[in-house]
C-alpha cells in the first residue's frame, strides 16, 4: 500500500466556535492538506511542544514517551486511513512487529511532534478526503470548518434560521454539514425537512433518499409531487414543444385559468402559479428571443429580483407542459461532511438527482376550493393568453419568503 508523508503546517482556532481548533497536515510537496478537529487544550499542547517550553514537558505525552524512551522511535510511525463508518482514523505502527494501535487523530499529531515519529497517511485520503492546499493563506477561513464540533446552540440557531425562511435546499445543506454523516442520521435529518415542510403544506409531497456508501461522496434524490388545486387542472391537452435545436414534439400541456402574478417584457415572459395551499409556488421564466443558456448567463440574482418584484396579478391563462416523466439531475457542491472528529471535503461535483411530478386534483378536493360561477365569469373575461411552449426556467419557491427550494431548465 502506498503511504504518502505528512507534516504539520498549522494549528489555529476557530473565531465563531470558542475552544474549537483546527490541525493541518500536509504532503511533502505542501499541495494537499488533511484538516483535523482538536479542543483548546490540544492546540495549546502542540503549541508548547513545537517551543519546547516546560509546560509541555509535564504533559501526560511528554511524560510517557520519555518514560519509555528505550524504544527505538524509527520503528514507530503513524498512519491515518478513512473508512465510510469511521471517517479518518489514526493508528500507531510498529515497524518490526506490525502491532497497530488505535490513537484519536488529534492525539496522534501531538505523539508525532512530541516523540519525533513520522505522519503517513494513504492513497484514499490523499485523493478523496484532502484538500487544496496554499501556504500563503492558512486560517479557519480558508480550511474546511468542521461544523459539528461546534456548539450545539450555534448549529441549532443556524438551522433554525434556515428553516424559518423556507430556504430547505440551504437547511438540506446544513444537516448535511452539521451532522455525523452516518446514513441513520442523514435520514433522521431528511425526515425532519420533509415534516417540516409537510406541516406548512400538507398536500405537498417531498421525499429524499441518500446515499454516503462512497468516501468523500455524498449522493442525494429528491421526489417533488406538487399539487395543482386547480379546476383547470383535472385534465391536460397534447400540444407541440419545440426544443433548443426548434424540433417540435408533442407533450401534455395544463392550461390553467385565473389572477396570477406575471411579467411580459421585450426579453421574457414570466408567470408564477400557486401550488398546493398556496404556501408555495412554482415560477416559470421564458426567454422571448434568446437560446435558454445565452439567457442564463445573463441571469442574475439581481436581475431575478428585479423581474419579480415587477410582475402584477392579471387575468391570465396559462399553457405549460405537464412535467410528465421529467427529472433533472443538478450539479452542486455540498458544504463539507463530518464524520467522526475529521473534515471530509467535497471535491468531485455531487449530482442531486430530483424528479418532479405535477400532480391533477380530485373531484374532493377541489369541492372545498370551489368558487361561484359569478366569479368564473368574471375570470374568463379579458384573459391574457401565455403558453410556455418552448425552453424555460422554473423554481420552486417559498410564495411569502421568496427562497428558492429548487430550480432546473425545462428544455427537452
Amino acid at each position: 500500500m502506498m503511504l504518502y508523508k505528512l507534516k504539520l503546517a498549522a494549528c489555529f482556532g476557530i473565531p465563531e466556535a470558542s475552544g474549537t481548533c483546527i490541525i493541518s497536515l500536509v504532503d511533502e510537496s505542501e499541495k494537499r492538506a488533511l484538516s483535523i478537529m482538536t479542543n483548546e487544550y490540544v492546540a495549546e499542547q502542540l503549541k508548547a511542544c513545537n517551543s519546547k517550553t516546560s509546560d509541555f514537558k509535564n504533559d501526560v505525552i511528554s511524560v510517557l514517551w520519555t518514560l519509555f524512551d528505550r524504544l527505538n522511535v524509527d520503528d514507530f510511525y503513524l498512519e491515518f486511513d478513512a473508512t465510510p463508518e469511521r471517517g479518518v482514523y489514526a493508528t500507531l505502527v510498529n515497524k518490526i512487529t506490525n502491532e497497530r494501535m488505535s490513537i484519536k487523530t488529534d492525539q496522534a499529531v501531538l505523539l508525532s511532534v512530541a516523540a519525533d515519529i513520522e505522519m503517513y497517511t494513504t492513497e484514499l485520503v490523499i485523493k478523496e478526503i484532502s484538500t487544496p492546499f496554499n501556504k500563503n493563506d492558512m486560517s479557519s477561513a480558508s480550511c474546511a470548518v468542521p461544523i459539528s464540533a461546534l456548539p450545539d446552540q450555534m448549529l441549532e440557531k443556524a438551522l433554525d434560521c434556515a428553516i424559518n425562511d423556507e430556504d430547505y435546499l440551504k437547511a438540506l445543506e446544513q444537516y448535511c454539514a452539521f451532522s455525523d454523516t452516518r446514513s441513520e442520521n442523514l435520514k433522521n435529518n431528511f425526515l425532519s425537512l420533509e415534516q417540516t415542510m409537510h406541516s406548512i403544506d400538507s398536500t405537498l409531497i417531498f421525499s429524499t433518499r441518500t446515499d454516503t456508501s462512497k468516501i468523500g461522496e455524498f449522493k442525494c434524490e429528491i421526489d417533488f409531487l406538487l399539487p395543482l388545486m386547480y379546476e383547470d387542472a383535472l385534465s391536460t391537452a397534447p400540444a407541440f414543444f419545440s426544443d433548443c435545436n426548434l424540433k417540435k414534439t408533442k407533450r401534455n400541456f395544463f392550461r390553467l385559468s385565473g389572477h396570477f402574478n406575471t411579467l411580459a417584457s421585450e426579453e421574457e415572459t414570466i408567470s408564477d402559479i400557486p401550488i398546493g395551499n398556496g404556501n408555495y409556488s412554482l415560477l416559470l421564466i421564458m426567454p422571448n428571443e434568446k437560446q435558454i443558456r445565452d439567457y442564463l448567463k445573463e441571469l442574475t440574482e439581481q436581475k431575478y429580483k428585479k423581474l419579480t418584484d415587477r410582475m402584477e396579478k392579471r387575468k391570465t391563462s396559462i399553457t405549460f407542459p405537464s412535467f410528465e416523466d421529467f427529472a433533472t439531475e443538478t450539479e452542486i457542491l455540498l458544504p463539507d461532511i463530518i464524520i467522526s472528529d475529521t473534515v471530509i471535503r467535497q471535491h468531485n461535483i455531487t449530482k442531486l438527482h430530483t424528479k418532479i411530478q405535477l400532480q391533477k386534483p380530485t373531484e374532493a378536493l377541489l369541492q372545498s376550493m370551489q368558487k361561484s360561477m359569478e366569479d368564473k365569469i368574471i375570470d374568463a373575461k379579458n384573459e391574457e393568453d401565455i403558453c410556455f411552449n418552448k425552453p424555460f426556467l422554473f423554481f420552486l419557491k417559498g410564495s411569502n419568503s421568496g427562497a428558492i427550494i429548487l430550480q432546473g431548465i425545462y428544455r427537452k
